[in-house]
């Protein structure tokens, strides 16, 4: 850079976030009006990164589920139902997991969770 140039500011891509969704943090759902179709309480504006629950897998088939995950790079939390104690002794055949993703991965992620259930169907996409 020479002496009389202006340092080039840094471009800035991300795009500011907006949404006509709302967020609940008690059911872990996105919802449009003005109260959760689930528990009736009002929402926030919902966030980008807001966790939404994606729904409940079984035990055998977390695996898949993460190699699915892991190989388009959606972030998700796995959280066991039953508790550890209860898979230790009685396995992980009877385990359930509750997925949650960022609200922004969510519709991605759906599609994904249905594939790893429905292996070979191809998901609904009217809903984009």
């Amino acid at each position: 850079m020479r002496d009389n140039e202006t340092p080039k500011q840094p471009e800035d891509n991300t795009e500011a976030f907006t949404s006509d969704e709302f967020y609940c943090a008690k059911c872990y759902q996105a919802f449009r009006g003005e109260h959760c179709p689930t528990c009736k309480k009002s929402g926030e504006p919902v966030q980008a990164d807001d966790p939404i629950l994606l729904g409940e897998l079984p035990g055998p088939l977390r695996n898949h589920f993460q190699i699915a995950f892991g190989a388009t790079g959606i972030p998700f939390t796995a959280m066991p139902t039953l508790g550890l104690g209860m898979t230790m002794s009685a396995g992980d055949i009877l385990e359930t997991y509750k997925i949650y993703v960022p609200y922004e991965r969510s519709l991605e992620a759906g599609r994904v969770l249905f594939q790893v259930n429905h292996p070979g169907a191809v998901p609904n996409q009217e809903e984009e």
